[in-house]
């Protein structure tokens, strides 16, 4: 990355572990190493894409969780830049999905601003997401968590989601198309990583580049937590898994798009990758 001119913050603090006070230690050390720099806190859903979209900063530091992220990267990604997550929000899946530590001043200590590489984004329905797609149990769960809870326990309160969703919830026959076959499924998580809800993992291994796609194609509660105990456990997920570049998902009225949910235009959607200018230090 060339020399970084300018500096723009966008904080979120509504996120789930912002504190005020230990944003302005992370202003006052970037501003430290920049000299002046402009911050910007999101007032409503979505301002974060309107805030990137007139901006020509060099660095842009997001000081939220990955819902903040989402926004950031909807709203550069024609923009070439470099974009520095702090882990201000509960789950904080993407920065850990990078290594950085979950305290943002240590976090932003640790990088290396000038050793970076390019971020691929995924994108379905005309949105572009950093880590994941969610369908049946894991779209149905973010849609029940209770954010008070979320706000004072982190991932625990996903537990407790999906918990609560297994004894209530009837999911629909999904379609899947990828790697040249047609599969059914009830339940699909589409990952650009690792890392899962805050701390958890669904992959041993990954082969970044490519979809790590996570499904389960039975319709009872049992094979859910077959497969999902094991990961809020300290293991992985241990349905079925395939990797691909490209994917068909037909019959889902709505998922999670990086822990928010999205309701696509269309209920067939195509999946794909997408490689970017925008920079990410490691």
């Amino acid at each position: 990355m060339d020399g970084v001119n300018k500096v723009l913050i966008i904080a979120n603090p509504k996120s789930g572990s912002f504190r005020e006070h230990l944003f302005y230690k992370v202003t006052d050390k970037v501003k430290e190493k920049f000299g002046n720099i402009e911050i910007k806190y999101t007032k409503y859903a979505g301002h974060a894409e309107v805030i990137v979209s007139e901006t020509d900063a060099d660095l842009i530091i997001a000081a939220g969780g990955d819902g903040l992220l989402n926004e950031i990267v909807n709203g550069l990604y024609d923009h070439r830049c470099l974009l520095l997550p702090l882990p201000f929000g509960t789950a904080n899946v993407f920065c850990r999905e990078y290594g950085l530590s979950n305290d943002p001043l240590h976090a932003l200590r640790s990088v290396d601003l000038y050793s970076d590489k390019k971020l691929i984004l995924g994108k379905m329905g005309g949105r572009y997401f950093l880590q994941m797609l969610g369908f049946g149990f894991d779209a149905a769960t973010v849609r029940n968590i209770n954010l008070n809870l979320k706000k004072k326990t982190g991932k625990f309160a996903y537990i407790a989601a999906g918990l609560s969703v297994l004894k209530k919830a009837d999911f629909k026959k999904l379609t899947f198309y990828c790697n040249s076959q047609t599969r059914t499924a009830y339940h699909i998580i589409v990952s650009l990583g690792k890392c899962y809800a805050g701390g958890f993992s669904l992959f041993k291994d990954f082969h970044y580049g490519y979809f790590g796609v996570n499904f389960i194609d039975s319709s009872s509660r049992f094979s859910v937590l077959k497969s999902f105990g094991p990961v809020f456990m300290g293991g992985t997920f241990s349905g079925k898994q395939l990797f691909a570049d490209k994917l068909k998902v037909s019959g889902a009225e709505y998922c999670q798009m990086d822990g928010e949910l999205f309701f696509p235009d269309s209920e067939s959607n195509i999946i794909t990758l997408h490689k970017t200018d925008i920079r990410i230090p490691l």
